[in-house]
């Protein structure tokens, strides 16, 4: 389809090596070839604006490229001008009001964009500091270290899933079995013991509260269903000494005793009481229930490792998901999306849109193994502070990355090179504190040395890599 400008210059014609244009006034304009006394073609100096605007980029490439720089009246080069959105393509006053339109949905959805990734990094930060009020078999053990017995590889039973009842048990040793129940803590009591049949009466259970920030734990007798028939320190169940403790933390009341028998009665019952219903200071009498429940359950003697979970979520527990999270997120796609943005700019736009798209995903899911990470616990394991701190060091860092981007300053502007400084220096620094994090985290877990090796050849190659691409980048500098 011609253009006003084509017919024109098809109209003017040419002579002498020179390009005549009708503009629409009864004149014509050459815009090529040498001016008498005139340095440069007559693009740049007689067609009139209507004409060249009218043109467009059907001028002949060896016309546009020999005007020089500081032409104020040069036909602009379409190749240079030519924005890659078609609206900006469009001339008059639709072309005008498209432009502006766009303009202004671009305003419009940058500014979304800056308000939505920062509230992600919050939600992403509560999501992570609510889950640690709640406990499930996935994770470890939030009172490891207050407990007065170890409780590592302990079997894991979601007991009373209506009031979020956890108990894990172990069989440590020779007629000895550790119990921990975990409930919500509601200025309550929380109970679980052991029968022969399934009924209360005649049974005995550990009770456990906290009263003033302290916890308190007793054995009782069920004698019968009044309050009065309900004895503390009395009961059938043989405590190891200096071993029964409740602890109260983020939210949740964990009962933990030893028994010395050899294997406990086959049905567990448990109880709740009322919210605010505390047993009295005096004589420890505890008021009725307001839920209580029973089963049947075969205690397995067995370690975890080989009997499994009684839970059903046995094969991958929530620490493998949060290191193999952790690993992807931080440890894998970090580095190489660095690689796209420092090593394939020539290939622009995609560069720019490969970084944002890999650092994204691995922004994303590092969120995700941060969320996992506050569900886990690790009281009593080495170097775990040191990993929980470089953890959280490398989320800020990611999340101050993200502000950045929206406060990236304009290529000409006098502040891009510190910008660049920063974003460089401060990726550099995250992304070298996420290996030595993940291959903390690897030890701190015990894994087999098959994830360790397998992380260790992905960083090797990776660094050899970044060494190929630095020297080509060092002789090609040179050239």
């Amino acid at each position: 389809m011609y253009t006003q400008g084509h017919r024109n210059l098809r109209e003017g014609g040419s002579q002498g090596g020179r390009i005549y244009v009708h503009t629409g006034t009864g004149q014509r304009h050459s815009i090529g070839g040498q001016q008498q006394g005139s340095k440069h073609p007559l693009t740049c100096q007689t067609a009139p604006a209507a004409a060249r605007r009218n043109l467009g980029h059907f001028l002949p490439s060896k016309h546009r490229q020999s005007c020089p720089a500081s032409a104020s009246t040069a036909v602009p080069n379409p190749r240079k001008t030519q924005h890659r959105w078609w609206p900006w393509h469009r001339s008059g006053k639709l072309g005008e009001r498209i432009r502006l339109t766009d303009a202004t949905m671009g305003a419009s959805s940058c500014s979304s964009v800056r308000l939505l990734l920062p509230l992600l990094c919050l939600l992403g930060f509560c999501f992570a500091a609510s889950h640690q009020k709640s406990d499930s078999c996935d994770g470890d053990l939030q009172v490891a270290r207050l407990v007065p017995f170890d409780t590592d590889a302990f079997h894991c039973i979601t007991l009373w899933k209506d009031e979020d009842f956890i108990l894990r048990y172990k069989n440590t040793g020779t007629s000895q079995w550790s119990f921990v129940l975990s409930a919500p803590e509601k200025r309550s009591y929380v109970a679980v013991g052991f029968s022969g049949k399934g009924g209360m009466v005649g049974s005995s259970a550990m009770v456990g509260w906290s009263s003033g920030g302290k916890g308190v734990a007793k054995q009782y007798y069920l004698q019968g269903r009044s309050p009065e028939a309900v004895t503390p320190d009395d009961g059938r169940l043989t405590l190891v000494r200096n071993r029964t403790v409740a602890v109260s933390k983020s939210g949740r009341l964990y009962l933990a005793f030893e028994l010395s028998t050899d294997r406990p009665q086959p049905y567990l019952i448990y109880s709740v009481g009322y919210e605010g219903s505390l047993p009295s200071s005096s004589d420890y009498t505890i008021q009725m229930h307001r839920d209580m429940g029973s089963r049947s359950f075969k205690f397995a003697s067995a370690s975890p490792s080989s009997a499994g979970s009684e839970s059903g979520e046995e094969g991958f527990p929530a620490k493998r998901w949060h290191g193999l999270l952790s690993m992807m997120g931080w440890g894998v796609l970090l580095p190489m999306g660095m690689m796209v943005a420092r090593y394939f700019r020539r290939q622009d736009p995609y560069w720019f849109y490969g970084h944002i798209a890999v650092q994204g995903l691995g922004f994303l899911i590092g969120i995700a193994a941060v969320v996992l990470g506050f569900r886990l616990n690790g009281d009593g394991l080495k170097n775990i502070v040191v990993h929980k701190v470089i953890g959280i060091s490398i989320l800020s860092m990611a999340c101050l990355q993200v502000t950045a981007v929206l406060a990236r300053p304009d290529k000409t502007s006098k502040v891009r090179r510190f910008w660049n400084w920063y974003h460089h220096n401060i990726g550099r620094v995250a992304i070298l504190l996420a290996m030595a994090n993940v291959f903390l985290g690897l030890t701190i877990a015990r894994e087999v040395s098959a994830y360790i090796v397998s992380y260790g050849v992905f960083v090797a190659v990776w660094i050899m890599a970044v060494a190929a691409f630095e020297f080509k980048r060092y002789y090609e500098d040179d050239d």
